[in-house]
């Protein structure tokens, strides 16, 4: 996150340039002082060069980058649910609606796909999906 240009993380609204405020990312070590943010910047274009020489075009580097926005900022909902037993039923408060929003732009879906896809659970029975609630 630190060194993708800061329109790209814009466009993924990924907040800062670095995974303060990411649930998925804060049990991740201290950095240990290391590169300086051009270096971090060099090194993220560096990683764009290699992904294009092994045939990863732009297109396809901008899902990537997208997938993994979505899943960070989907670590940030908090669902609800009618006790520890039960499955997630909605979204607790605006913060997480906000996650979930962004989850769901750059996952390219919609917010009520994205919740549906999350919070319900499918039974596969003889070759027919039943879906629970």
């Amino acid at each position: 996150m630190r060194g993708a240009p800061a329109a790209l993380r814009v466009q993924l609204r990924l907040q800062g340039s670095d995974a303060d405020g990411y649930r998925y990312l804060a049990d991740l070590p201290a950095a240990t002082p290391g590169p300086q943010l051009t270096e971090v910047e060099e090194e993220f274009e560096l990683t764009c060069q290699c992904m294009a020489s092994v045939g990863i075009g732009e297109e396809t580097r901008h899902e990537i980058f997208s997938a993994i926005a979505g899943i960070v900022h989907l670590g940030n909902v908090d669902f609800t649910s009618d006790g520890p037993e039960t499955i997630a039923r909605g979204v607790a408060g605006p913060a997480s609606q906000a996650a979930l929003q962004a989850a769901a732009e750059a996952l390219g879906l919609q917010t009520d796909e994205l919740l549906t896809a999350v919070t319900k659970q499918n039974m596969h029975v003889d070759k027919q999906v039943r879906r629970t609630f």
